[in-house]
């Protein structure tokens, strides 16, 4: 069997790139690959510490590479500048014949050529994310990122296999560089939240879910509730997340400001780090989800809620309205806070509609499975392994 090498600068930051690359690493090892993970983590005990809480798996690998290993790799600020040594590790692993293919699951198109099989999953384009933030536009930051800018711009494709998270994405990578990127959606673990689905005793609760991040635009969402509790007064607001950098606690701050200054701080609740199970118990309680971030790349926590079997209300733009409730089809979508709050309204008021939409989702959620990633991207590498 071959020896793949999987590449990610740092498994333990718990988002879905990180569960694409647990995803990656345990469908390449029961297809009986020699899998060689480089990144910059302590240890594969570290990781798996950290997953399991994550996400309840744990990896199991025959290498593990890490050249940053030491202060720099507990550093989260230089975490953009962690990926390239990663990525020349792999090329010098392929140059030598060490490894068969590399899979570079944190998906930056940095100007590192691998003289080999090589499959670059690019949830979306960094050079596009950071010129979209308005973060990245300001002291300190944009100086931060002005030397990673500069080398992302330099990248050109080879004969690399482009992946992408969604038809969103395709068309943007197919916009910068004009590479026709295979379109293979995330993994989504949808039997760990598909247990809620036929639970009966739902509350009138909307929740929304993700790292408190401006980009999220929570704010939306609470500016919709005074609407929504004139018309269904038991209605309440769950907004689950984490908040560790202090920019996300900043913010958070201010969502709570903004939910006094609106008068329904009563009726908002923020669960800050929640564990598993409990968020599980809360979307499974739910009726509703809100995703309110414009031109989101795909939205795993969509699925996840889906799968769960909350109603999907998502901004009209994005992965999320194209890709995962298709245009309407599998869901409902909003263009500002009024559409949001009429949404929202209707699907606590009518029983109907709401079953109509709840079934929905939760077919639409298998789509999007674990097992349906594992078993494309085992023959995607198989494919470029053995030319089958």
């Amino acid at each position: 069997m071959g020896r793949v090498a999987v590449v990610h600068h740092r498994l333990q930051a718990r988002g879905g790139g990180e569960f694409l690359a647990v995803a990656t690493i345990n469908a390449l090892k029961k297809a009986g690959h020699e899998v060689w993970l480089i990144s910059n983590d302590r240890s594969i005990d570290e990781v798996n510490r950290s997953i399991q809480v994550a996400y309840g798996r744990s990896i199991e690998v025959d290498r593990h590479i890490k050249p940053l290993y030491g202060l720099l790799s507990r550093v989260k600020k230089f975490s953009l500048y962690q990926r390239i040594p990663v990525l020349i590790t792999a090329r010098n692993l392929l140059k030598k014949g060490l490894v068969d293919l590399v899979i570079n699951v944190h998906g930056d198109m940095v100007p590192i050529s691998m003289p080999g099989k090589y499959i670059l999953y690019c949830h979306y384009p960094t050079i596009v994310a950071i010129h979209e933030s308005p973060r990245y536009r300001r002291f300190p930051l944009n100086i931060y990122v002005k030397p990673y800018l500069y080398l992302l711009k330099k990248w050109k494709p080879r004969n690399e296999v482009v992946l992408c998270n969604s038809n969103f994405s395709k068309k943007v990578i197919k916009q910068i560089w004009g590479i026709d990127a295979k379109v293979l959606y995330p993994p989504v673990p949808i039997d760990d939240f598909s247990r809620a689905s036929s639970r009966t005793d739902r509350e009138p609760l909307v929740c929304s879910l993700g790292r408190f991040t401006r980009e999220k635009r929570y704010e939306v969402v609470i500016k919709a509730l005074p609407k929504v509790i004139s018309e269904v007064p038991e209605a309440r607001l769950v907004l689950i997340g984490s908040a560790q950098a202090v920019d996300s606690r900043r913010y958070l701050a201010e969502l709570r400001h903004l939910a006094e200054k609106l008068g329904v701080s009563k009726f908002v609740e923020f669960r800050v780090d929640a564990p598993f199970r409990e968020v599980v118990d809360l979307l499974g309680r739910s009726m509703v989800y809100v995703h309110a971030m414009v031109n989101e790349h795909f939205g795993i926590s969509i699925v996840e809620a889906m799968a769960a079997g909350c109603v999907p209300v998502v901004h009209a733009s994005g992965g999320p309205y194209e890709d995962i409730v298709e245009y309407g089809k599998w869901g409902l979508y909003f263009r500002n806070v009024d559409e949001l709050s009429e949404q929202i309204i209707k699907l606590l008021t009518n029983r109907d509609l709401w079953l109509k939409y709840h079934n929905l989702a939760i077919e639409r959620s298998k789509c999007f499975s674990e097992e349906k990633f594992m078993t494309a991207i085992v023959e995607i590498s198989e494919q470029l392994l053995y030319g089958a």
